[in-house]
């Protein structure tokens, strides 16, 4: 019976020894990867450079080309350039108010805003999105997906099949409303992207 009992022992001893020595040698066998193995993956960041206009002070991406205001462009300050591989331009207006019944500055934002949008078809409006916010501590309202506007003599307004957004800023200490368009240049218009593009934009705004 001890005889047995042996035999038992020194078999569980021999087993347990291989199995030891087979974890051992696969343990070998299987080679360490280093901790910082994965690439890491380096978006590079845009620049911006700053810089003031009558209207704001405002930023935009060093590539991109700054048209300031002239008779040519009536008044207005563009930019243009690729963002995310997109062309975008970007334009920032003082209203006139000359086609408004009575002239002049309307009496709030709200109604500035109705009274833009009133000249819109209703089937066109309907992706139109209006959020309430705030440039360089002025009151706004961002509009977006508006069709773009290509004719305007004073009591008729034309618009194209193409869409911008808009921002309506209302006046402030020193400074009359001012309407800044986004509009993209080329491609298939993307209204998620420019929204983005524009938040960005709006966000670096200082009066």
């Amino acid at each position: 019976m001890k005889k047995y009992k042996y035999i038992v022992v020194l078999g569980i001893l021999i087993v347990g020894g291989i199995a030891y020595l087979t974890v051992q040698k696969t343990q070998k066998q299987v080679p360490l990867l280093p901790v910082n193995s994965p690439e890491t993956v380096v978006i590079p960041q845009t620049e911006w450079v700053k810089v003031k206009l009558t209207s704001f002070n405002i930023e935009y991406p060093k590539n991109w080309e700054l048209i300031l205001p002239r008779a040519e462009t009536d008044g207005a300050t563009f930019l243009e350039g690729t963002y995310e591989n997109k062309l975008y331009q970007l334009g920032i207006f003082y209203p006139i108010f000359t086609d408004y019944d009575p002239p002049g500055i309307p009496e709030s934002l709200k109604i500035w805003v109705d009274k833009e949008l009133s000249y819109i078809s209703l089937e066109r409006k309907i992706n139109i999105k209006i959020f309430d916010i705030k440039v360089a501590g002025a009151e706004a309202k961002m509009v977006l997906n508006v069709p773009e506007g290509i004719y305007n003599d004073g009591q008729t307004r034309k618009y194209s099949d193409s869409l911008n957004h808009l921002v309506y800023v209302w006046k402030s200490v020193g400074q009359n409303p001012r309407e800044i368009v986004l509009k993209q240049k080329e491609g298939h218009f993307n209204p998620d992207d420019a929204k983005v593009f524009l938040e960005l934009f709006l966000s670096k705004i200082k009066s």
